[in-house]
């Protein structure tokens, strides 16, 4: 990929626009449109078809082909074939573990979700009838002086 920025003129408006060249993870390269407000001008792209909302070293969209990849892998085969803890893996490291990582990364998770004692006896005080909501908040209210 080139590094030199692409030029925008428009006929009898003086000096041109250089807009940056930005690298797409996969397909084509995009063009850093923000120096096109200096200009007095906007550009239109009507539902964003052709419209980068971010830069993302996780995700890619091809809206085209109805494709979502997240760190390189079709999201359809993760919902398929991975759990979620292998899933947050992928998230988290880039990659797909392999056995021993797994099992390491799904003990620590699994340790730091435990619910602590206490917590859990001050739950079990909690009205059947409380509502969702109330029952959701007030656990994390005691986790402060019980964890600190």
């Amino acid at each position: 990929m080139s590094t030199t920025p692409l030029t925008l003129s428009f006929a009898g408006q003086q000096p041109p626009i250089a807009l940056p060249q930005v690298p797409g993870t996969r397909g084509p390269v995009g063009v850093d449109m923000r120096g096109l407000n200096q200009s007095g001008f906007c550009s239109y792209d009507p539902g964003f078809a052709n419209t980068a909302g971010c830069q993302s070293a996780i995700s890619w969209i091809d809206t085209e082909n109805s494709v979502l990849l997240h760190r390189g892998y079709p999201v359809d085969q993760l919902a398929r074939q991975c759990d979620f803890l292998e899933v947050a893996y992928i998230m988290l490291n880039g990659d797909a573990p392999d056995e021993a990582s797994y099992q390491t990364f799904r003990e620590t998770i699994t340790r730091h979700t435990l619910v602590h004692e206490q917590i859990a006896r001050m739950c079990s005080g909690f009205p059947s009838r409380l509502a969702p909501d109330g029952a959701d908040v007030r656990p994390g209210g005691g986790a402060g002086g019980v964890l600190s």
